[in-house]
């Protein structure tokens, strides 16, 4: 009788072993962004790196692979019209997260101005859902009088240029609505290698018990 109990005992606890890994490997449920109270611009004009209004002009998506996070950067280039904290080229790159659940600015379309409040992050500029980034439409005069007469960029800094790490911006790409949408199908699209492989994982686990039982049980009725 033990020589059965023992061997089901370690299959159950095999078991359990492999939904603990897959409870650690299986996709997460995406969390919505929440924002508290938006600074005023007193506050933006202290704390922030950079504020300027400017025209997207190119958005480019991160670099697609076998896993997708709604933190996955996007990069976007502005022309600069007007500039009121920072040193900043007539070009400038900032990034933001792919997707609001990430605190991402889904916002941004090209050939669009927005006002941009930006922070620095690892030597460049980051802006979100809750920095007060938006259209310049939405600005309103309070705002405008609070920042104060503003300055141009400044034409001696160097425009972008794209290089070897980083990509062309896709043509197709026209908004960072966009970019999600194209993430999600690259996700989409590469989440059934990644499912595979799990599940390939979880067979090999198993067989590998069932054997191990098995050499078990011979071994006790020898």
């Amino acid at each position: 009788m033990r020589a059965i109990v023992r061997p089901v005992a370690m299959f159950a606890l095999g078991c359990l072993l492999l939904l603990g890994v897959w409870d650690l490997v299986r996709p997460s449920p995406a969390f919505a962004c929440s924002c508290a109270e938006l600074p005023n611009v007193e506050e933006q004009l202290k704390y922030k790196t950079a504020i300027f209004t400017g025209k997207v002009k190119s958005i480019t998506l991160p670099t697609e692979g076998p896993l997708y996070s709604s933190a996955d950067p996007v990069k976007v280039v502005f022309d600069v019209d007007t500039v009121w904290k920072g040193d900043l080229g007539e070009e400038t790159v900032v990034y933001t997260a792919q997707s609001s659940a990430s605190c991402g600015y889904e916002g941004f379309v090209e050939n669009q101005s927005y006002i941009v409040f930006a922070y620095d992050s690892d030597s460049q500029l980051e802006t979100g859902l809750c920095e007060g980034t938006g259209p310049v439409s939405a600005v309103g005069d309070p705002d405008l009088e609070a920042l104060g007469k503003g300055y141009p960029p400044n034409p001696d800094i160097a425009p972008i240029e794209n290089t070897a790490e980083t990509p062309e911006p896709s043509t197709d790409i026209k908004s960072v609505e966009d970019t999600k949408e194209k993430a999600n199908t690259s996700a989409a699209n590469n989440m059934p290698l990644t499912s595979m492989l799990i599940w390939l994982g979880v067979i090999l686990g198993v067989t590998l018990i069932v054997i191990g039982i098995i050499k078990i049980v011979r071994a006790r009725r020898s």
